[in-house]
């Protein structure tokens, strides 16, 4: 060995002797069995294997331990010491549970220690299963949740492939017992591996609080013969039907505890959807979302909704359509929101929405894409009214501009879309608005990243009684925020043409000021306060209320 070694004398001669009898014995033992296989003339494994081993010097058998010997030392030595090994299990799995599915599978199998804290916290990491056509390939995480009593999420199983149907079929049915959210779709089924299915679905779902179902029509329907989920679903509370599945709709009107039912393709035509009646046997239903299919003959006020709904929201395909609901009712239930598909909805339709009882106190709109969403409500938010697909303009006629613009306290206004298409709003003033809020999401549009906003003539608003304004930016990392110029704000205020001397409040939300700027507003407002965090996200009018 090296004099020049750099381990401690005792330490060097130790490693020196146990190496050298290592070699001393390796040579004496490998010379018997060679000389014992020869003598007997045999050539099983182990004397094959000893011919084979007596090709190399026993110093290269010793040092090729020895290697692996350091390289498993090195390895426990690197895994003590890095940072990732000294982490606690409950922050490994908060960082794995931010990854995919697919890449939390590949880190429980990077080392031991990786995989002993992914088995030991099943509900950050797999309770929830992402949208599969694979499900029987869940089997192990799918028996991990279950050991453990953990509520699974299956967020979309498919079911097309013929030779994976029955194996799915099997897992739903003896997972249902821990299921809390169910999502099928049934593209492919054939009629042998049905009654699996229905089986599957005939089991007790104590946990199920989410069910959503799509089937192909073109096939017989499931034979439930005990009825879904054995009609013993305690907890289930939102429903969702698809295409092909309307006809277990009636099925689901045992259970009580369903509050919140998506409905999709069901028609307004005469005659009548039996889905329509099939609805009103629901004893507790608070929030109903519709999707009409349009066509066939149009009967007004013809289609009536249960008395305890209490959110409505309707995706129609044509105009026409809204006629056929009973508004008499609907006007009555706070919240409805109204979309139209294919067309804008007039200013004649959306004040037939608008109930007598709606004193407009709050708005908010977004113009994306030169269309405007809006949603105006009381204010006691008892009644609250929404709509989509609206054209800009379609606001500005007189008896509709009084329900909206005109009677609010309260207007923000979130625009998604260039400052070239920028809301004009100039018909008339707007007498009641109080307080102000604009958000735009490119800001600086037009005058460049970084650069001054020095033109405000496109928000063509007369607002007189105005006491805040609030401008808004959305917050993004690592960007510059747009820069205001401070002329160009005092002469924007005063184009709104204020009764007052000064606004109370004037807030800039994720928007600079040119320099020396705050002083020079000291004499458009009371309170002037810069805000660096400008707006998250913008809102979604009928997901937000």
């Amino acid at each position: 060995m090296s004099s020049n070694a750099g381990l401690p004398p005792g330490f060097q001669r130790t490693l020196y002797l146990a190496t050298r009898a290592a070699c001393t014995d390796a040579s004496m033992l490998l010379q018997e069995r060679a000389g014992a296989s020869n003598l007997l003339g045999c050539a099983d494994a182990d004397a094959l294997d000893d011919s084979a081993r007596s090709r190399l010097t026993v110093s290269s058998l010793v040092l090729e331990t020895v290697f692996s010997a350091i390289q498993d030392y090195a390895r426990d030595e690197n895994s003590a010491h890095s940072p990732a090994s000294r982490l606690p299990p409950e922050i490994l799995c908060s960082i794995f549970a931010r990854l995919p599915f697919a890449g939390r599978i590949w880190t429980s199998h990077v080392c031991h220690a990786w995989r002993t804290a992914s088995l030991e916290f099943p509900v950050e990491l797999w309770s929830v299963i992402p949208p599969t056509r694979r499900l029987d390939t869940m089997g192990p995480l799918l028996e991990r949740t279950r050991t453990r009593n953990v509520p699974i999420e299956l967020t979309g199983v498919t079911l097309k492939a013929l030779r994976r149907v029955s194996s799915s079929c099997v897992m739903i049915k003896a997972h249902m017992a821990h299921t809390r959210v169910l999502v099928l779709r049934v593209e492919d089924c054939a009629l042998n591996r049905r009654g699996q299915l229905a089986a599957a679905l005939n089991m007790p779902a104590p946990m199920l609080r989410y069910f959503c179902l799509e089937d192909n029509d073109k096939l017989p329907p499931l034979p439930f013969e005990r009825g879904i989920f054995g009609k013993h679903a305690p907890l289930l509370e939102r429903l969702t039907i698809r295409k092909g599945a309307k006809q277990y709709l009636s099925s689901f009107s045992a259970f009580p505890t369903i509050l919140t039912v998506k409905l999709e393709y069901i028609a307004t035509g005469s005659p009548l959807d039996p889905a329509w009646s099939t609805l009103l046997g629901f004893p507790s239903i608070t929030a109903l979302e519709l999707y009409t299919l349009g066509g066939g003959s149009l009967i007004p006020d013809s289609i009536r909704l249960p008395r305890t709904i209490t959110r409505l929201k309707l995706f129609v395909t044509d105009i026409a359509e809204l006629a056929t609901f009973d508004m008499e009712h609907i006007n009555t239930i706070p919240n409805v929101h109204i979309v139209c598909r294919c067309a804008t909805l007039p200013p004649a339709t959306i004040e037939a929405f608008l109930p007598v009882a709606l004193r407009a106190h709050a708005m908010e709109a977004v113009l994306d894409s030169g269309r405007l969403e809006f949603r105006v409500r009381d204010s006691s938010s008892t009644l609250v009214r929404s709509f989509s697909n609206i054209e800009p303009t379609t606001l500005l006629g007189e008896s509709l501009w009084e329900s909206t613009y005109g009677s609010v306290a309260n207007l923000k206004l979130y625009i998604c879309d260039s400052l070239l298409r920028w809301l004009r709003i100039n018909a008339s003033p707007c007498p009641n608005i109080e307080h102000l809020t604009v958000a735009h999401k490119i800001w600086d549009e037009l005058e460049g990243p970084g650069r001054l906003i020095s033109d405000f003539s496109r928000v063509g608003l007369t607002v007189p009684r105005l006491q805040t304004l609030t401008l808004l930016a959305p917050s993004s990392s690592g960007s510059t925020r747009p820069i205001v110029d401070a002329q160009a704000l005092i002469k924007f205020v005063s184009s709104l043409h204020l009764t007052a001397p000064k606004l109370a409040l004037l807030c800039l939300r994720g928007i600079a000021l040119s320099s020396s700027g705050k002083s020079k507003l000291d004499g458009i407002a009371d309170i002037v306060r810069l805000e660096p965090e400008g707006i998250a996200q913008f809102p979604n009018l009928w997901k937000d209320d």
